[in-house]
């Protein structure tokens, strides 16, 4: 089957025929066959034959270039005309598919050879970066600094956001507020007729989307993510992570929890009862809670964290898997202080997010009573 002689040839060969794709199968079985036959030839019952040959080889060496390649069994179809190459074209194509390769490395591949799928990941990837290089340029400017490193922009958004909510539900609270009592004083249409009116499919789908994704990610955050990354990274590795999954969650979990509060009001609160009282009430604490969150304690508790493990890799700590430990930093004041009130700060987060999941579930009580499925 094979007309080359010594094992490296043969392997090769055999390697040459691997990188085109042969299958795993059929290379043992070449292989196989090699040793059998390499068993055969040293036998003693052919060592004169074994002698002959090779003296004729000696005689007449058989040039490199003019070597049959390894033949292959014929059970293979997809490689059988492979077989009848000679090694010069072998050596060709394999130097043409590693050219291949390096260009798909590159990023260099046409981009009429690559299919949608590609195509769509480079795209996003081109976005991204795009973004990434603006939000980087913005990072760098004096207005980004003066509003992140200075404690008055938090209570300026603060207190922007708390306007901003007041005026858009204040005048829907009294006016409701207003039809419920002329209502309910001359009994002349049934309650909340002009709320019915205003109330349409686009708020609702909005109302329990913006309910549904805030529900989803805190069940995410606290139940999930956090105790999974904590209990399988290493302790700084984790923070890291934290470090840029807990802003933006408290900034989302804001944003949707105002959209609620405002939607609620606006279109589904028709009058005045201990039930809609509680839900106003629960709305307007999970917006306060993350609010205050997002812009007074998640700051500090960041900055704290950034110099707490400073501090430990000063020493080599940090690499621990789902605990804490100190080491000779346990009689460093300095370090003892810093970690108390980080420890302090992560409390109050973690007591009022478990503070705005209590309300949401409430919220989800009051809408399973007020669904109806069919």
């Amino acid at each position: 089957m094979c007309q080359t002689s010594g094992p490296g040839i043969q392997s090769d060969q055999i390697r040459k025929f691997i990188e085109h794709g042969m299958p795993e199968k059929i290379v043992k079985t070449v292989q196989y066959t090699i040793r059998k036959r390499e068993a055969a030839q040293n036998s003693p019952n052919t060592n004169m034959d074994t002698h002959n040959i090779s003296d004729v080889s000696a005689l007449n060496p058989i040039p490199m270039e003019q070597m049959k390649p390894l033949s292959i069994p014929r059970l293979c179809g997809r490689f059988r005309n492979q077989a009848t190459e000679s090694g010069a074209s072998l050596k060709d194509k394999i130097t043409n598919i590693g050219a291949a390769g390096s260009e798909d490395i590159q990023g260099s591949k046409p981009q009429g050879d690559m299919d949608a799928l590609a195509i769509t990941t480079e795209m996003t990837k081109h976005f991204v970066q795009r973004m990434c290089g603006i939000v980087e340029k913005m990072q760098n400017s004096k207005l980004y600094t003066l509003l992140t490193r200075t404690t008055q922009p938090a209570h300026i958004v603060a207190v922007c956001v708390l306007t901003f909510v007041t005026f858009t539900v204040w005048p829907d609270i009294v006016d409701t507020r207003n039809v419920s009592n002329n209502r309910a004083s001359d009994q002349v249409s049934p309650m909340g007729d002009r709320r019915n009116e205003r109330h349409n499919t686009l708020a609702t789908i909005a109302y329990l989307g913006a309910f549904a994704t805030h529900f989803g990610a805190q069940i995410w955050m606290t139940f999930i993510s956090g105790l999974s990354l904590y209990f399988s990274l290493p302790r700084h590795i984790f923070g890291q992570c934290q470090q840029i999954l807990f802003p933006r969650y408290f900034a989302m979990s804001s944003i949707l929890s105002i959209s609620m509060l405002i939607l609620f009001v606006k279109y589904f609160l028709t009058s005045w009862n201990a039930t809609a009282i509680t839900q106003l009430i629960a709305l307007s604490a999970t917006v306060l809670i993350e609010i205050i969150i997002r812009l007074y304690l998640a700051p500090p508790m960041l900055r704290l964290m950034h110099e707490k493990y400073r501090i430990e890799g000063a020493i080599g700590s940090g690499r621990e898997v789902g605990s804490l430990e100190q080491g000779i930093l346990i009689q460093c004041p300095h370090y003892q202080r810093i970690h108390k009130t980080f420890r302090r700060i992560h409390m109050t987060i973690a007591m009022g997010n478990m503070s705005v999941l209590l309300a949401t579930c409430l919220h989800l009580y009051f809408l399973a009573s007020k669904i109806q499925i069919s």
